[in-house]
């Protein structure tokens, strides 16, 4: 039905283009949408296609706990994102200027770099033994993206008045209560956004885990690199689409989350 539709929209355009209907399919609202819809269609077909025939040689398990695992170390990032952002805009000494630049540092520098400088520290910490782990993995993306998360948890952070932490440390609560149940719900949007963000960019990221990964450590940046290399083009293709479908998943459902958390904010001020 996609090939007919596609063929259909195709032979109606070349009729207008040629002048022989004074009708033009292209250059009308309907047209545009009939043509995303019938694009979208038949490379979904291809992509589901793909997909099907590939499906044996597809781990589900490997490649679920590879998600987790990325999907743990954005929330780790985040996590530490937020806390960083709280002592650079509550903070009240000079080193929150030091922490806010040396945090920001890593923007300067390409992942492949951080990576072998990772590498080349704890290879020569050998009372900490984590290469070869995952979290030498995890300590990488810590590094490459909490410029990431801290951008957007500073931009929430400013957004809540502190009148309302200090109207709570007078009610009794202490710090870490104050900030669990006021100052975390209501930059809930910026810690989900800097999460979502995380997580896409990491599950995408090459350079800074090629000098990290080993057989029991692949993520999925390289597990893609080590199909293409191999010629799995069809299994390469495959895996993309099921990595691109979850990635859309994931934003749209992030979007929902936010655009609530906003009105609900709204409704409450």
């Amino acid at each position: 039905m996609a090939v007919i539709a596609m063929i259909a929209f195709h032979f109606t355009w070349d009729l207008g283009f040629f002048q022989l209907i004074d009708y033009d399919i292209s250059f009308t609202p309907e047209g545009r949408v009939l043509s995303h819809l019938i694009a979208g269609t038949f490379l979904f077909l291809v992509g589901v296609s793909l997909t099907l025939a590939h499906r044996k040689e597809l781990n589900a398990r490997a490649f679920l706990r590879r998600l987790f695992k990325i999907a743990g170390a954005a929330a780790l990032v985040s996590l530490g994102a937020f806390a960083l952002a709280w002592i650079v805009v509550r903070g009240r000494t000079r080193a929150r200027f030091v922490i806010d630049a040396i945090s920001s540092a890593p923007l300067v520098f390409p992942g492949i770099v951080l990576g072998f400088a990772v590498l080349q520290q704890f290879l020569a910490l050998r009372w900490l033994p984590i290469y070869g782990t995952h979290w030498i993995l995890v300590f990488a993306f810590l590094i490459r993206f909490m410029p990431y998360g801290l951008r957007f948890n500073t931009t929430s952070m400013l957004q809540i008045h502190k009148e309302l932490e200090e109207a709570a440390w007078i009610c009794g609560r202490g710090l870490l209560g104050t900030i669990g149940t006021i100052v975390l719900p209501l930059a809930r949007p910026g810690v989900v956004a800097s999460m979502t963000l995380i997580f896409v960019l990491a599950i995408r990221e090459l350079g800074s885990s090629l000098f990290l990964y080993t057989s029991d450590t692949t993520v999925m940046a390289v597990l893609l690199l080590d199909y293409y290399e191999g010629g799995n083009t069809g299994k390469t293709a495959a895996f993309s689409l099921v990595q691109t479908g979850i990635l859309a998943v994931l934003l749209g459902l992030t979007n929902w989350l936010s655009r609530g958390a906003a009105q609900s904010s709204a409704r409450t001020g």
